[in-house]
């Protein structure tokens, strides 16, 4: 019976070094399956809209001391107000931040429309107009449109 103990002991340590050598090949090998992408938060492409908006807000903040009538003032004040709104908006998540957003870039598009089409400026003044409103319409055909169909967004401004 010696023998065919030894046999069966044998039979045993083989089976425990190959499911051994099974396991650490497994890890080896093993792929992991990715993870579900989490949408949620102010993550992805909405970093550079979030800069956009403070820095926005801060270079409104330093125009205000550049004019010296009291109109454009009031209307760089309001400006400036809409801006920091829509910053708060922003941050908090607040599913009004898509359509406060999408109404500021159209509003900055309209305005800089009637600014070059109307003539409001000043003829040495029309290459900066010109500059403004073709970053208003750049800006406009790529967020609107992120605003409206990213899943990020829809996910993110739920509050």
């Amino acid at each position: 019976m010696g023998i065919i103990e030894d046999a069966r002991r044998a039979q045993k340590e083989a089976a425990e070094v190959s499911k051994k050598y099974q396991s650490e090949l497994k890890e080896k090998t093993k792929t992991e399956v990715p993870k579900k992408k989490n949408y949620q938060g102010l993550g992805g492409w909405l970093i550079l809209v979030g800069l956009g908006l403070v820095l926005s807000a801060v270079l409104q903040f330093v125009e205000i001391f550049n004019y010296d009538t009291w109109i454009t003032t009031s209307i760089e004040m309001l400006s400036l107000s809409l801006s920091i709104y829509i910053t708060y908006l922003f941050f908090s998540e607040s599913r009004n931040f898509p359509k406060w957003y999408i109404g500021l870039l159209i509003f900055g598009l309209a305005i800089n429309t009637i600014v070059i089409v109307g003539g409001v400026i000043n003829p040495e003044d029309i290459k900066e107009a010109s500059q403004l409103f073709i970053r208003s319409i750049v800006s406009s055909m790529i967020w609107i449109p992120y605003m409206l169909v990213s899943k990020r967004v829809k996910a993110t401004f739920i509050k």
